[in-house]
């Protein structure tokens, strides 16, 4: 009894740690399982996407009938993700990737490109919704979008090769050594390989609180092609996310048949061997207990008396 009460409260814990995690939502920013302001419920519903994690989930994937999304990475690329993007890009794929402050130049560099995210804040002080640091970016018709909406985004920085679809308005400005005005890009294209990278020089456009302003949802649209990829694999995660990202990883590997029964069979073995344990006789001192409650007696006197009594 002593030993399967401590067993059953830590079995317990653990069962309510993983109902827990499952049923409270992450609330990290980009998320898409994120339904606050901050994250991408929406886009998810919009475009259902696969989940991309590493370099290795592209493999197999249609890349002439698909689009990759990489929503404001925020964890480096190493050379295999670089690797990766760039193979499914000259497969003819279509990446779409929206940063403004993130780690998105590391891909540039490392695709071997002139273009860069700037990082500078873009301000207008005339077309704004509502306040200078969400400028409106009007009069275009790319991927039938005529107006869109930004959210403290940033501006690109153009090298050989990108084309320009989308720049600020000329009353737009940003702080760059004093103050800068003009029509900067914001969204560009580059041709690499039988495939086009797409660059939003803000990854904030698709949040639950701006997909429905302007038409940022009409851009979604336009710029998805067959099946929605998105990458999460270059996300630093909060500890409640992870969690829940090992919690998939187990849930997954559960589904494979060898192991689910492998486990089952360790768990009745575990329970059996438990079982004898609990059911082996405890050698109780009670001469040990009497001493206790009569300490003046003699222990001797009493383990004699016990020998004789049987």
């Amino acid at each position: 009894m002593r030993l399967r009460e401590p067993l059953f409260g830590v079995a317990l814990l653990a069962v309510a740690v993983v109902v827990v995690a499952s049923l409270v939502p992450a609330l990290d920013d980009l998320w898409v399982e994120n339904p606050g302001w901050n994250g991408l419920s929406e886009f998810y519903r919009e475009v259902d996407p696969v989940r991309v994690r590493s370099s290795s989930d592209l493999l197999g994937v249609d890349p002439l009938n698909s689009t990759l999304f990489l929503v404001g990475p925020s964890r480096g690329f190493t050379v295999d993700d670089v690797a990766g993007v760039r193979g499914y890009l000259e497969d003819g794929g279509r990446v779409v990737l929206l940063d403004d402050f993130g780690s998105g130049n590391e891909l540039l560099e490392g695709l071997g490109l002139d273009t860069r995210f700037t990082g500078a804040l873009l301000r207008d002080g005339v077309f704004f919704d509502p306040v200078p640091e969400f400028p409106r970016l009007l009069n275009f018709s790319v991927y039938g979008v005529e107006t869109f909406l930004f959210n403290y985004g940033s501006t690109l920085s153009l090298g050989e090769g990108a084309e320009v679809l989308v720049r600020s308005s000329p009353l737009s400005y940003v702080e760059d050594g004093g103050l800068v005005s003009g029509a900067f890009p914001v969204v560009a294209r580059v041709p690499i390989g039988g495939g086009v990278l797409v660059l939003v020089s803000d990854s904030s456009v698709w949040l639950n609180c701006m997909i429905d302003r302007s038409d940022n949802r009409v851009l979604l649209e336009g710029v998805l092609r067959g099946v929605a990829l998105l990458d999460v694999g270059h996300s630093v995660p909060t500890r409640l996310l992870a969690f829940k990202w090992w919690l998939m990883g187990v849930y997954g590997l559960l589904s494979v048949a060898e192991v689910r029964y492998g486990l089952a069979l360790l768990l009745v073995l575990a329970v059996f061997r438990l079982k004898l344990g609990l059911d082996d006789p405890v050698e109780v001192d009670e001469v040990g207990e009497i001493l206790a409650r009569h300490p003046d007696w003699s222990r001797e006197r009493l383990m004699w008396l016990k020998e004789r009594l049987g």
